[in-house]
């Protein structure tokens, strides 16, 4: 049995939202614990050499669709936010600036971040709706930016997105047990029956 699962995302994919929701339910049916990661995405498309469809195109149309149907089937609100893609930076780095003090905090951000962005229809870029989150959460935006640890979360997440990149991740959501890569939300029951 794996001991853990590691969960790469980046707040403004789409797919690693609906992937996150069902993350009590890969636990349950593994007993895995899964590991929030949160990678720069961009910096791991530039790496590769990909880029984001335009946003007129063709293939976001499907896109968009195609997580209307994923977001019914997962049982959950899905709402494209007013801007997409969205800057996540201060958002990922705020995660690992929990992390280092309380996984389950930082676990519980990560979750409310994604709510906001997708079930609330909030832009995650503003500083005032990461402060809004935040605040629900009994947590302060501005004492965690500005604490002089907030450099080592910077410096995470960049470690965090090369480790992605060394383990071959190149997109969002990706779960990565032992050696097995599971890249996108549709391929969680793949995943799970592998595991179990």
């Amino acid at each position: 049995m794996t001991a853990s699962i590691l969960f790469y995302f980046d707040f403004s994919s789409s797919y690693s939202y609906i992937a996150q929701s069902r993350v009590a339910e890969i636990e349950q049916r593994t007993g895995a614990r899964v590991e929030y990661r949160p990678i720069v995405l961009g910096a791991v498309f530039h790496h590769l050499q990909h880029s984001v469809p335009p946003a007129d195109s063709v293939k976001m149309s499907y896109l968009n669709r195609d997580l209307q149907r994923l977001a019914q089937r997962a049982g959950v609100v899905y709402k494209t936010p007013p801007m997409f893609p969205f800057n996540a930076m201060e958002s990922m780095r705020i995660f690992y600036a929990l992390d280092a003090v309380n996984q389950d905090a930082a676990r519980t951000f990560a979750n409310a971040v994604f709510a906001g962005a997708y079930a609330e229809g909030l832009d995650m870029s503003s500083v005032e709706n990461v402060s809004l989150v935040l605040g629900r959460l009994g947590e302060d935006r501005d004492s965690i930016v500005g604490d002089d640890s907030f450099a080592l979360a910077k410096a995470r997440l960049k470690e965090e997105t090369q480790r992605a990149i060394e383990s071959n991740v190149f997109g969002a959501p990706s779960f990565v047990c032992g050696d097995e890569l599971y890249w996108g939300a549709d391929r969680i029951e793949m995943m799970i029956e592998d595991i179990t």
